[in-house]
């Protein structure tokens, strides 16, 4: 007789497959997402993660034309990138080089998957989307305006999460390798899809912290510029209720890094650190993961901004 004991996983999830009907993937990955998301120990929710990914690619399989499906997915493998393999490499030692580039390597990989899978719903809604020649500066002529709210014309609010995720997946591909030139071309139409989301949904603090991120660190041809990322800032902030320590951390490494301010920095990384999960329950991995960040920024402040000194701390 031979032992099956190594055929349960994979029989676990086409049982758990067969069980769901197709068109209960974005329900269960709501649920999943508030079960992972809700998760206060970043251990436990990295350890699950992978499995439920894998199920929801089998269920995915099963209706492969589902917006809600292919979003769902795309959102458990970006969460997985950022979150739990790229996160990693901040806390990695400066000659732990090979081990940085691997998780960094992986991370990009399934944003690249992200995008691949995601793309082909926004040109179903836009098509020729990814072909417009977005031109995102506050000095863009008529023509390029129009074109771009053309192009954005077909989106509505439930496109939200599509218009979200397949930014995302682009910027966080970008952000690991800017070099990618043939990837850096997608990047005008990221931060399209952005403000559109934007747009139809701006009571959303996710789309508003992205967009922080992303109005802080471009330059001014794609949109950048430090008036929009305050204002993006606020937003988040007002839609957050001021519960998200990611959003705090992300204000001290751009902006507090940027001005050289040490007092800001150390005032930002301290009011992440004080956001508990019975502040935001839902945002409770997130903010565990942002008060780590914040935790091991606070201890080595002198390596991001030159106005501290570990032995004298903020200079006078």
């Amino acid at each position: 007789m031979h032992d099956t004991s190594t055929f349960r996983p994979v029989a676990l999830l086409v049982v758990l497959a067969c069980a769901l009907s197709s068109c209960s993937l974005t329900r269960v990955g709501v649920y999943a997402s508030d079960a992972f998301l809700g998760e206060e120990d970043p251990a436990i929710a990295g350890a699950a993660l992978p499995s439920f990914m894998k199920v929801s690619e089998v269920l995915l399989a099963t209706n492969p034309s589902k917006q809600g499906n292919a979003t769902t997915v795309a959102s458990l493998w970006l969460l997985y990138a950022t979150a739990f393999l790229d996160g990693e490499t901040l806390f990695l030692p400066d000659d732990a080089y090979l081990k940085r580039q691997e998780l960094t390597s992986r991370a990009r990989a399934l944003c690249l998957r992200a995008y691949r899978l995601l793309s082909p719903f926004v040109e179903k809604k836009s098509p020729g989307f990814f072909s417009v020649d977005f031109q995102l500066s506050p000095g863009a002529d008529a023509q390029a305006r129009s074109a771009t709210q053309s192009a954005l014309k077909p989106f509505k609010k439930t496109d939200a999460d599509l218009m979200y995720y397949t930014a995302a997946s682009i910027l966080a591909a970008f952000s690991s390798d800017p070099l990618d030139f043939d990837h850096a071309a997608r990047v005008p139409a990221a931060i399209a899809l952005l403000e559109g989301a934007l747009s139809l949904a701006p009571d959303r603090a996710d789309i508003q912290e992205l967009a922080f991120t992303v109005y802080a660190s471009m330059p001014a041809d794609l949109g950048g510029s430090r008036e929009r990322a305050v204002a993006a800032y606020e937003s988040a902030m007002e839609a957050s209720g001021g519960k998200s320590a990611g959003l705090f951390v992300s204000h001290a490494l751009i902006i507090r890094v940027a001005d050289d301010d040490a007092a800001g920095f150390k005032a930002d990384l301290e009011r992440a650190l004080a956001i508990s999960a019975s502040d935001a329950p839902r945002s409770a991995l997130m903010n565990a993961l942002a008060r780590r960040k914040a935790a091991y920024l606070l201890e080595h402040m002198g390596d991001y901004v030159l106005d501290y000194s570990t032995e004298g701390g903020i200079a006078p």
